[in-house]
C-alpha cells in the first residue's frame, strides 16, 4: 500500500540520493505537493526554492495549506521568504513569460501539477527546470488521469502516495477516473476521426456498401452483443455508417 510514511520515507531517500528528478503520483490529490513542500523545507537550509504552478491564479490555492496569511503580495512579488535560515520559495508558472521573475539557478524546484502540460510543454518546462536547478526536481501529479509517460525520458525516481489507507472510498473514486481517463484515450487512439463524436456503446464495425469498406456505424440502440445482434430479427437492428450515412441491416458480418 502506497502509505505516507512510505511516500515520505522514499521522498527522503531521493533527496539523499545523487538521482535529480522524481515523478510523484498518487490518488492522496491534494496532499502530494503539500507532502513534498514540507520535506523541502526541512531539508534545504539557506537555499533557492522554486515552485512552478499551472497559473498564477492557483498559486495561492496550492500553498495556503503550508503557509498561514494573506499570500498576495508574496505571490504579487513572486517570493515567499521561509523560516528555515534564509531560504526563499520562489514563484512562476508554466507560462514561459513568468520565467524571467525567477533566478538563473535554484537549489530545488517543484512542478505541480504535471497534469497541466502535453509532452511538448511538459519538456520545454522540464528542460528549462533542468537548467537551472542544482540540486532536485520534483515533479508532481494531482489526479494522474494524463499520460506521463513523456516524462521517461529524464528517468525519474517513481514515488507514490495514495488515499487507500486514509479515505477508500475517495481512493477507488479517483481510481475510476483514473480508468475512465485511459479508456477514453484508448478509444480516441484506436477510433478514426469520422466516429470519435458518437458514443462508444452506440458503435459498431460493419462492411458498408456504399463506401465498399469496413467502418465504423452507429448502431439505432445501446450495443448489446455481438451474438444478440446475430440472433436478432431482420430490421431490428440497424447501423448508419458514420462516414457516409449509408444504412444497412444486415447484421450476419457486423463485429466490434
Amino acid at each position: 500500500m502506497n502509505t505516507i510514511d512510505k511516500a515520505r520515507d522514499e521522498l527522503i531517500k531521493f533527496i539523499q540520493s545523487d538521482k535529480k528528478i522524481a515523478l510523484f503520483t498518487g490518488t492522496n490529490q491534494n496532499k502530494k505537493h503539500i507532502l513534498a513542500l514540507s520535506l523541502i523545507f526541512n531539508h534545504y537550509s539557506n537555499s533557492n526554492l522554486l515552485f512552478r504552478a499551472n497559473s498564477v491564479d492557483n498559486l495561492s490555492i496550492f500553498l495556503s495549506p503550508i503557509f498561514s496569511g494573506d499570500l498576495s503580495k508574496y505571490i504579487k512579488n513572486r517570493e515567499i521568504p521561509l523560516n528555515n535560515g534564509s531560504s526563499t520559495l520562489y514563484l512562476d508558472t508554466i507560462n514561459k513569460r513568468t520565467w524571467s521573475s525567477s533566478p538563473h539557478s535554484v537549489d530545488v524546484s517543484i512542478f505541480y501539477p504535471i497534469d497541466s502540460v502535453k509532452a511538448e510543454d511538459g519538456t520545454e518546462c522540464v528542460n528549462n527546470l533542468i537548467k537551472l536547478t542544482k540540486s532536485k526536481i520534483f515533479l508532481i501529479s494531482w489526479t494522474d488521469n494524463e499520460d506521463f509517460s513523456w516524462t521517461n525520458q529524464y528517468n525519474p525516481i517513481r514515488i507514490i502516495y495514495d488515499a487507500e489507507e486514509e479515505r477508500p472510498e475517495y481512493h477507488q473514486e479517483i481510481k475510476n477516473i483514473i480508468e475512465q481517463s485511459k479508456n477514453t484515450q484508448k478509444f480516441k487512439e484506436t477510433t478514426p476521426s469520422y466516429a470519435q463524436s458518437t458514443e462508444e456503446n452506440y458503435q459498431i464495425t460493419i462492411f458498408c456498401r456504399k463506401c465498399q469498406k469496413n467502418r465504423k456505424a452507429k448502431l439505432n440502440k445501446p450495443f448489446p452483443g455481438l451474438n444478440i445482434i446475430k440472433s436478432a430479427n431482420h430490421g431490428e437492428y440497424e447501423a448508419t455508417c458514420l462516414f457516409c450515412g449509408n444504412t444497412c441491416t444486415d447484421n450476419y458480418n457486423w463485429r466490434l
